[in-house]
Parts: structure tokens; sequence; C-alpha cells
């Protein structure tokens, strides 16, 4: 599907450092727009590309804050609720494909 190829070029760049940084105002706009997809759809590489927006824009927040050394850090949430936590739920029940189920469920 079309839309699949889209989202996984944006995650591509989102997981390269170089064009993270570039990406970073934009990075808000795009978890909207994964948060607006029909969560029964909701492929591996949307999913991931939700998941990349969800810290971002939470850590951007304060809401969510990293514990421990870079490479291996801890992600901590804090009170607040976490923005994309009902799609993150809409997901983890209705997704058709079952390993991105499992993935919001284990978030």
């Amino acid at each position: 599907r079309q839309r699949d190829v889209s989202l996984k070029w944006f995650q591509n760049l989102v997981e390269n450092e170089w064009t993270r940084e570039a990406l970073a105002s934009s990075l808000e706009a795009l978890f909207q727009l994964t948060c607006n997809l029909d969560p029964s759809e909701v492929s591996e590489s949307a999913f991931e590309l939700f998941r990349r927006g969800l810290l971002h824009v939470n850590f951007k927040q304060g809401k969510v804050v990293y514990e421990g050394p870079e490479r291996n850090h801890m992600i901590v949430a804090t009170r607040e609720k976490l923005l994309g936590t009902d799609f993150l739920w809409q997901v983890s029940v209705s997704a058709h494909v079952i390993a991105v189920a499992d993935y919001a469920i284990s978030l």
C-alpha cells in the first residue's frame, strides 16, 4: 500500500540521527497523523512511527524522562497522562496485525 510505503520512508528518516534532528519540529505533526489512522489497520511501520512520535512529543512536554546511560536508558513516565495513550489502547485491542497489537500492549 502507498500509505505504508510513505510511513516506512518517514520511519527511516526518523531513525537516522542526521535527519531526525532536521525533522524534530515536524515529528509532532507526524505523530498527530499516525494518531488519526484507523487503529485496526495500523501496520508495523505506522506503529513504529507512532512509537517514536509518542516518545518525542511526551519527552518534549516533560511527561517522559530518560534515566541511565544513553544506549541503555530506561524510559520513565511522570504522573501526567501521556499524549497518545488513547490511540495506543485502541491499537492494542483492535489491530489486525498481531505483532502490532502485541507491541502496543508491551509498550
